[in-house]
């Protein structure tokens, strides 16, 4: 009876350190979240005021024709600046780490142990 009551502490225990690594990983996940949108954010202010900003600069092109090639090409910078901007913003999707990558690892690793250990 002792060894039945051990066995469940012991699993007791183990849950309530996974559970423990569980909300770590539920933190982390959503720092990660917020960090991202405020990089989706920033990107999508970036490319509407690129978008803007060339908008402008064709107006002002179309006015005065002197001035054309300079404003047309710094409309053409701040586009592409927007651009880059919006393409960082997805690399740092594609490149987030799963989420509660630790939690299952940590589980796969109970699970190996528990499967090797003699009943």
């Amino acid at each position: 009876m002792a060894a039945l009551a051990d066995l469940a502490a012991t699993m007791v225990a183990i849950a309530k350190t996974r559970l423990a690594l569980m909300e770590v990983d539920l933190d982390q996940a959503l720092l990660r979240l917020v960090v991202l949108l405020s990089w989706c954010a920033a990107a999508l202010f970036a490319f509407v005021l690129a978008v803007a900003a060339g908008l402008a600069a064709a107006v002002l092109a179309v006015a005065s024709e002197d001035r054309v090639a300079v404003l047309v090409g710094a409309a053409f910078v701040l586009l592409l600046l927007g651009a880059a901007s919006v393409a960082v913003a997805l690399e740092r999707i594609r490149r987030a780490p799963r989420w509660f990558a630790a939690t299952l690892e940590e589980l796969g690793k109970d699970q190996a142990i528990l499967r090797a250990s003699p009943p």
